[in-house]
């Protein structure tokens, strides 16, 4: 594996065994062919639908991950970023004092 800073593109590259390899191209497949678009849009290209079906994988083990550990503090969905001199924010975006407040009592 290896970043290519000017994209910021994760690059792969690997062999797998027989077994393994037949395996892991079932999987991917079968993956591909479920991520279908939504209704009226036109189907990403395999490789991209490939590359979703990867991230996928790696989302369901830590799932799996979280189930044979319990714990009771959940995951956080998003983070707002609160300052000293100005409203809070999510991704650059000014939130209102009611929904920070909204949050706050369910964090």
């Amino acid at each position: 594996m290896w970043w290519h800073k000017d994209t910021g593109l994760l690059h792969l590259h690997g062999q797998l065994p027989d077994v393994m390899g037949a395996k892991f191209e079932a999987t991917i497949q079968h993956l591909t062919e479920q991520a279908k678009p939504p209704k009226g849009q036109p189907w990403a290209p395999f490789e991209h639908r490939a590359a979703d079906a990867l991230v996928g994988m790696c989302d369901a083990v830590k799932v799996a991950e979280q189930v044979e550990t319990p714990t009771l503090a959940a995951q956080p969905l998003f983070v707002v970023q609160c300052t000293k001199d100005g409203p809070a924010e999510i991704a650059g975006i000014a939130l209102p004092d009611s929904i920070v407040e909204a949050l706050l009592a369910s964090a």
